[in-house]
């Protein structure tokens, strides 16, 4: 009995087509891998401080409307608000310790910028200048305002790229009332794409972040994925 088998160049011409599909298709899977675990991991940092809120809310009567909208810089205030948070956190590394310029949350030497959502512009957040921050266990990190009750989210934390809004950097903001809110509660998608504060609305309502994989495709309430 005769069995066929295949030639080398059969093998070599197969091997060279899954090749090719494999060049084409993996860096899409990695982005949508990359993008997910971001989307992921947001939600959970937002339940996770959420949490610790309530708790601190219920312990020790917090009170948000004590801290003034009127955007000054004031340590003691940083440290009430951050630490509100805080206590109730299992926090891996204080960024104001001994000082309160954060850089113990950044890489020595390394770039302690965060960037607009097109990864090129400086955003004008600085966190190692006057932001209060820590980092938690699971590698994400919070940074404060009092001034304006805002709050930043690095969901791998400052030590580890790109560092940019709408990508692993999101935006936020607390009312009197202690409700977290988007820092920029905006129906529309082109601040997002072009700055990126208002993208953590997009991603806690739809659970991705096609606003940057393909922009001019999505809007809100209409089509919402790629």
């Amino acid at each position: 009995m005769k069995i066929r088998a295949f030639t080398l160049s059969e093998v070599l011409i197969t091997l060279g087509v899954i090749g090719v599909v494999a060049a084409m298709t993996l860096p899409t899977l990695i982005q949508n891998y990359q993008e997910q675990e971001y989307v992921n991991k947001l939600k959970k940092a937002i339940s996770a401080i959420e949490q610790a809120k309530i708790k601190s809310m219920y312990e020790d009567n917090i009170d948000f409307s004590i801290f003034p909208l009127d955007g000054l810089y004031n340590r003691e205030s940083h440290e009430k608000f951050a630490n509100y948070f805080k206590r109730n956190m299992t926090v891996i590394m204080d960024c104001s310790i001994p000082e309160n310029s954060n850089a113990y949350c950044f890489k020595k030497g390394g770039d302690n910028r965060v960037y607009k959502i097109d990864r090129k512009t400086l955003a004008t957040w600085l966190p190692e200048n006057s932001y209060r921050g820590f980092i938690t266990t699971d590698g994400v990190s919070y940074f404060f305002y009092s001034g304006t009750k805002y709050m930043y989210i690095d969901v791998n934390s400052p030590l580890n790229g790109p560092n940019a809004l709408g990508y692993d950097v999101f935006a936020f903001k607390y009312d009197n009332k202690g409700n977290l809110l988007p820092l920029i509660d905006s129906d529309s998608l082109d601040e997002c794409k072009t700055e990126g504060y208002s993208c953590s609305k997009w991603v806690l309502m739809y659970g991705n972040q096609a606003y940057r994989r393909c922009p001019s495709k999505v809007e809100y309430l209409k089509k919402t994925k790629c």
